[in-house]
This record gives C-alpha cells, structure tokens and sequence, in this order.
C-alpha cells in the first residue's frame, strides 16, 4: 500500500462573466477595461474580458482556447500525485547513546584462560561432552585438543603436509575425533587420561558425574 492519491486541481465553473450574455455589471467600462490590460496577467480577476451578444451563433471563436488547454495540461503534468510526509528529525537522535563502562560491571577485565599454539587462522572448535577438552583446527595444518580448564595443549597432530583442516567433531559416545581435511575425513582415537572418561556416562544426551 503506498500514498493516497492525489486527486487533479478541477477548473473553476464558469460564472455569469462567462457568459455570452452577461448582466450589464459584468461588463467593463472603457476605464476599466483600459486598467485591465494594463495589469499584469497574473493580477487580472479574469483571462478575457467580458462582451455582450444578441444570441449564440454570434459569439465567434474564442482566441485563448489552446493555451488555456495547455495550461490546464501543466496544472495535471506537474501536479503531485501522491502525498509525501517529510519528517524533520535531528540525525544525531537516531543515534543510541553508548553506555557507561561502569553501567556494563560485572564483566571480565581479565584474561583466566589463553589457549596459545596456533600460528593461522582457528577454522573449527568442539568440546568434549565431558566438557573438560576442546578440539581446534586452524589453518597452519595442526588439530589440537586443549584441557579446557588449564589451557594447557593436551594432543597435537600436524596435517599441514595433506592440506588445511576445516573440521573437528567430537565422537558423543568415545573418545574418537572426527577431522575434516580438505576432501578427507579422518578418525583418530585420541588416548584421553582414563579418568576423565570413566567419571562419565550418557544418559538423556547429557553427561553427568
């Protein structure tokens, strides 16, 4: 749905000065009719002057026919169609004003854990449903299982001489990884420390102690 249409400025109705036979008031005096053509054709009360006739078939053809169908033309060419609301609002104010740091607290201001061995780009993260590791690809062509809560570099293999590793997924049940390189699909069994394993059990897609 857009704008309301607009409709078309519609011609004044003719009034007794259009008249072929119009009242003697109507008429212009010779001083009248002199101021008349004096004035500018913006400031005239009427485009014509009036005159008086006997009967119809005596009025003879009327000279200003075309340019007032041509003015009538511009007045539909340029009148606006539709309706447009113009809004006048500040710029500044549709921009939201940023909050205080102070307002944002509690929030970390320091770094606990860093994860440190890649040297490219991290393309893929898993946790271990344990939640104690976390597999990382990354471009330089190494996957490397983290012990979550230390940061400390538990496994690492090195695929860089058969492409970049995409992907890693964590087996929901063992301990075996899925790695994605390139165009291959790799499994590994990876030797977790057996007591991050036997602590756990699936029951309802969660792992609980």
């Amino acid at each position: 749905k857009g704008a309301a249409p607009v409709p078309a400025p519609k011609p004044a109705l003719p009034g007794h000065a259009e008249s072929y036979n119009p009242p003697e008031e109507f008429l212009l005096t010779e001083e009248e009719e002199k101021q008349w053509k004096e004035m500018d054709p913006e400031d005239r009360p009427t485009n014509f002057i009036p005159k008086k006739f006997d009967c119809l078939r005596r009025v003879p053809v009327y000279t200003q026919l075309i340019k007032e169908r041509f003015d009538r033309a511009l007045d539909l060419y340029l009148c606006a169609r539709t309706m447009k609301k113009r809004m006048n609002v500040d710029p500044d104010s549709l921009i939201p004003k940023l909050p205080s740091p102070k307002d944002l607290r509690p929030f970390p201001t320091t770094i606990s854990v860093q994860y440190r061995g890649h040297s490219d780009a991290i393309r893929s993260l898993h946790p271990h449903p344990s939640g104690r590791w976390l597999a990382s690809t990354s471009e330089d062509g190494s996957l490397k299982v983290w012990e979550v809560k230390s940061g400390r570099c538990f496994l690492n293999v090195n695929f860089k001489d058969r492409g970049v590793v995409t992907a890693v997924c964590w087996n929901p049940r063992h301990p075996i990884l899925a790695v994605g390189v390139e165009e291959h699909l790799y499994l590994l069994a990876v030797g977790l420390p057996s007591d991050s394993l036997q602590k756990f059990k699936q029951e309802g897609g969660k792992w609980v102690e």
